[in-house]
């Protein structure tokens, strides 16, 4: 059994930089059909510049007021600072991406 993850769309580049993709992410066994698949939504917090695009975004980012940045970990990137939480609250599926 492993996991099938690929793009949604064909023409989809995953590396094109903006706040999300979604991938399909499927379960198989080596041969045969997909056991279950779900779309599976890659999210950057890290491409807000605002506060107002940072926590009204359908993700779970967070602004830190101080340090002028957008994220989705304020525990690791916001320490001591003064916090405007986002309004997300996201039931799907969804996978922080750390562009480097």
């Amino acid at each position: 059994m492993y996991v099938v993850l690929k793009p949604v769309s064909l023409n989809s580049n995953c590396l094109v930089v903006a706040d999300h993709f979604t991938a399909k992410l499927s379960v198989r066994m080596t041969s045969g059909p997909d056991f279950v698949t779900t779309n599976f939504t890659f999210f950057d917090c890290n491409t807000y510049s605002s506060c107002t695009q940072c926590v009204s975004s359908n993700f779970p980012c967070d602004w830190c007021v101080d340090g002028h940045r957008c994220t989705h970990d304020t525990a690791e990137n916001c320490r001591n600072d003064i916090l405007v939480t986002g309004v997300s609250v996201s039931s799907s599926l969804q996978f922080a991406v750390f562009w480097q």
